[in-house]
């Protein structure tokens, strides 16, 4: 599980949010209660693995990506991260499930 600040609230009120699957990841980005590039990043990157824990296949894993994606579709750089992480995955090959992809990308 992870905490962050529920950004709709701030300045005037300190409310703390907890997400503790792909689903409540997802939500919280498309409900705009995390914000910026960096959180929206980092939140993003825990929904692939909370996702990758209900179900480790690459086509699970392609599932949530697009799924993901969907959350919202203005934020250019999340489209740019999840493209980015396709191409390792694919890059690594067919063979190579979704962690060999993280080593092949230097991201483990």
């Amino acid at each position: 599980m992870i905490r962050t600040l529920d950004q709709t609230r701030l300045p005037f009120e300190r409310r703390e949010i907890r997400l503790a699957d792909a689903a409540t990841c997802r939500e919280a980005i498309v409900a705009m209660t995390v914000r910026g590039t960096p959180l929206i990043g980092a939140v993003a990157a825990f929904c692939l693995a909370f996702g990758l824990r209900e179900d480790a296949s690459d086509t699970a894993l392609a599932k949530t990506r697009d799924w993901l994606a969907s959350a919202r579709p203005t934020a250019v750089n999340l489209a740019w991260a999840l493209d980015r992480h396709q191409g390792e995955q694919r890059q690594a090959g067919v063979e190579a499930g979704p962690v060999e992809s993280l080593d092949h990308a230097g991201i483990r």
